[in-house]
């Protein structure tokens, strides 16, 4: 987890020409849903010979509080023309951070004097300090049980309402 709006060390990956000739890279791209959360420098040129390799740095820079995905794509000559790298990073703040989803249920219709199906909610910690839970409760005419007590940093626990 990385406090929003910081950004994170750099993490370095190896790209390694495992063929017998030189290959062609075309382009090296962050991709995908969080792409802006992420940046990337690297020290591939246009071509990587047989048996080489070189380095992508990758720094992780959060917009939003919770899980940020994205991808390296490296676009080359390859019999399959474009490999991919998996980023994932979370966003907290320093200090707890309590985060609910889904943030509303629909409950729909329901017979007088019935219970309907419990709905999973789902409460996350994504700050850097414990989020001590001191209580939850449900208003008139609803229910719930869970089991949270506190939640140490990224940590989730179940609510049925």
């Amino acid at each position: 987890m990385w406090v929003v709006g910081t950004e994170s060390g750099p993490q370095v990956e190896t790209l390694t020409n495992t063929g017998s000739s030189e290959l062609a890279i075309n382009s090296v791209a962050i991709t995908g849903a969080n792409a802006a959360d992420f940046d990337q420098s690297n020290t591939c040129s246009s071509s990587l010979g047989a048996g080489a390799s070189c380095t992508l740095s990758v720094t992780f820079t959060p917009s939003q509080f919770g899980q940020r995905i994205a991808s390296i794509t490296i676009t080359d000559d390859a019999m399959v023309s474009s490999q991919a790298l998996s980023l994932s990073g979370v966003g907290g703040n320093s200090g707890p951070n309590a985060t609910l989803s889904p943030t509303s249920l629909i409950l729909g219709n329901q017979d007088v004097d019935t219970t309907s199906p419990a709905q999973p909610v789902t409460l996350s910690n994504y700050g850097t300090a414990t989020l001590s839970v001191t209580g939850i409760t449900a208003s008139t005419n609803f229910g719930q049980t869970n089991t949270c007590n506190s939640l140490s940093h990224p940590e989730r626990t179940a609510l049925s309402m």
